[in-house]
């Protein structure tokens, strides 16, 4: 039953994506301008519009003006995937009433202020974020480890919880699941199904569980590519006379938030830590190089230990896979004490089996990542996620240990 409704499902999106193409006005790095200034929005010159390229879904534009940044988004019906993969670009209707309900729980900042929604042609226009902050899945990836943000990624995913836990009104205003199981259920639990036919047994009730339950607001997208990163001395015109803690970031893309299982998003977010973690095991090889060289990197990889400066911080000495699975334990820590009673053993244990559905996804799924191209950190990734989902684990540690074993047998990387 559930495969028929998904066939059917695929052709009613596959004729509203010709309808929406028809009808919607694209919008373009070259017409945006022309088109923001027709509508009035912006009442001064535009001086760039820029494409900012982190995400698959959507057209995500940064436009300044000499005054003000803004960033225009507009939903589109067709992802930019090899794979065809379809979602109704109406879900930027659920991200503008996402933004504005949940800034009215998480600390100020944190969720970018709505300036505008147009319902014809599928688009938002928001505050930027600070010009100076970084995207922290690029940080990850030059080795730029902060623990300060993994904490705050706990204190925030559990005030996210904690604050919407059992409560009539977000249930209720957040109940519809059609846009989660466009962008998350079929394209990521349903496609493992049918890649990985004997995990059935291990991924069938965790769809079921996406499917009825229904304990908090699930984000659906909390990802290390959606957390914009403020440097310490960062200024913000809305923001100039409040205190922010170290580690603090503007969360973006609310397209798959819902009322459901909290537990989807802890594991959807520690999923990509052990995948950095794995990418930064071979941070150089024939086919990956850090964004910077080890000289100018703050956090030198062990084989340079040599060519560090006395005044690096010991954290320094620590190679940088361990300091990704240290960020997981400050997650935890915060996340925990923050969630309070709602993070009990039963939600540890889904979440681990989340993380391991979405690690298989990234490999073996419809949007795989783009920072393994190797086939054994793919095999890893993919041994550690069949792993957690066929030999379930007691607590977080032993899937560290598991990590770690994997890291310890991979080959000796070889570069030109």
């Amino acid at each position: 039953m559930q495969q028929l409704s998904c066939r059917h499902a695929f052709s009613i999106y596959a004729c509203q994506t010709l309808c929406y193409k028809k009808i919607m006005r694209e919008i373009t790095p070259e017409n945006a301008a022309d088109y923001l200034l027709q509508t009035g929005l912006v009442g001064e010159e535009i001086l760039s519009v820029e494409a900012l390229g982190w995400g698959v879904s959507n057209l995500v534009l940064r436009v300044r003006t000499p005054r003000q940044w803004y960033v225009l988004k507009q939903s589109r019906p067709q992802l930019r995937t090899r794979e065809l993969w379809l979602s109704d670009p109406e879900r930027i209707f659920r991200e503008a009433e996402a933004m504005r309900a949940l800034a009215t729980i998480l600390p100020a900042g944190v969720v970018p202020r709505l300036l505008h929604v147009d319902r014809q042609d599928y688009w938002l226009l928001m505050e930027h974020a600070p010009p100076s902050a970084r995207v922290w899945k690029g940080e990850l990836l030059a080795a730029r480890i902060d623990p300060a943000v993994a904490e705050f990624a706990g204190h925030i995913l559990g005030l996210l919880h904690q604050r919407t836990r059992d409560e009539p009104a977000w249930r209720e205003q957040f109940a519809d699941r059609t846009i989660f199981w466009q962008l998350r259920t079929e394209p990521f639990y349903l496609r493992i199904l049918q890649r990985h036919p004997d995990l059935t047994d291990a991924v069938r009730p965790l769809i079921q569980r996406l499917e009825s339950h229904s304990e908090a607001i699930c984000h659906g997208d909390f990802s290390p590519k959606n957390f914009l990163v403020w440097p310490a001395d960062s200024q913000h015109q809305q923001m100039a006379d409040i205190a922010r803690p170290r580690g603090f970031f503007t969360l973006v893309d609310y397209e798959t938030v819902h009322y459901g299982d909290p537990a989807m998003d802890v594991g959807f977010f520690l999923s990509h830590l052990l995948l950095k973690a794995l990418r930064l095991s071979r941070p150089w090889t024939e086919s990956w190089q850090l964004p910077q060289p080890p000289e100018i990197n703050p956090a030198h990889h062990p084989a340079d230990r040599a060519g560090s400066s006395p005044s690096d911080s010991s954290r320094a000495e620590i190679p940088w896979p361990e300091q990704i699975c240290a960020l997981t334990d400050r997650f935890w820590a915060h996340y925990r004490d923050t969630a309070g009673d709602l993070c009990t053993p039963e939600h540890e244990y889904w979440s681990r089996l989340h993380c391991g559905v979405v690690m298989l996804v990234r490999v073996d799924g419809t949007s795989p990542v783009d920072y393994l191209p190797e086939d054994c950190l793919r095999t890893a990734a993919r041994q550690l996620a069949r792993s957690l989902l066929l030999q379930p684990t007691g607590d977080w540690q032993e899937v560290l240990a598991r990590l770690r074993e994997l890291q310890r047998h991979l080959p000796v990387p070889t570069t030109n």
